[in-house]
């Protein structure tokens, strides 16, 4: 999973949770209950368990590169892309 589609995805959910059309259909079987799923609180969990080293959340992935790979792109305008930094 990446950490912002999660974070966007769950929002949309629990907005949708909210409305009289989901909870009519969640009562006649058309949805199913996901208050009851673990889904929602695997996506909080991830979401909330995947900061990086310095404390803050990067926009894809904890940071497994290095520094020197900046180097790597010669352009100063593509500069600090190659590592997601918080």
């Amino acid at each position: 999973p990446i950490s912002d589609c999660t974070g966007e995805g769950l929002k949309g959910v629990m907005i949708l949770l909210k409305s009289k059309y989901v909870h009519e259909a969640i009562k006649s079987g058309d949805l199913r209950d996901i208050n009851q799923s673990e889904s929602i609180a695997g996506c909080g969990n991830y979401n909330i368990d995947s900061p990086k080293e310095d404390g803050g959340w990067s926009a894809y992935e904890n940071n497994r590169g290095f520094g020197w790979y900046e180097h790597l792109i010669p352009s100063e305008v593509f500069g600090d892309i190659m590592i997601d930094y918080s």
